[in-house]
């Protein structure tokens, strides 16, 4: 199933705090940042390094692509070579825009993706597996 969204990245790979209630049944964006000092940060620019090299988490990158192209089946009927371009292409994303995070307390998943424009910048993490 094919969607109409249009990539338009525009984060920048910031880290955000905030609860789930805030953000789930309120709809509000957080503006408070995780203090630069806080381990997660050292975390997060390693996996997104990790991210952007061809081989490395290419399962990320496809659920990636699926979320973009709104077709988690995107992959089955795809040729290699468009596969390769899709990845190489999503990998061009995360490099120039990496996803802005939000550590949320108080939900009970370990996270999620909302597939809205409005919060396609945002990749949504449970802050209790972060303080793990």
């Amino acid at each position: 199933m094919q969607h109409n969204f249009v990539l338009t990245p525009v984060s920048t790979g910031k880290i955000f705090c905030s609860t789930y209630t805030t953000f789930q049944e309120k709809g509000l964006l957080p503006t408070t940042p995780l203090p630069r000092d806080h381990p997660f940060w050292n975390l997060w620019k390693d996996h997104l390094v990790s991210l952007i090299y061809p081989g490395n988490s290419d399962t990320a990158i496809d659920a990636l692509v699926a979320l973009e192209r709104g077709d988690p089946d995107w992959k089955d009927t795809a040729f290699p070579d468009d596969i390769l371009v899709r990845q190489r292409d999503m990998r061009a994303i995360l490099s120039h825009n990496p996803p802005d995070v939000i550590l949320l307390s108080g939900m009970n998943d370990y996270g999620f993706h909302r597939r809205q424009e409005r919060f396609w910048p945002f990749t949504y993490i449970n802050e209790g597996y972060v303080d793990l």
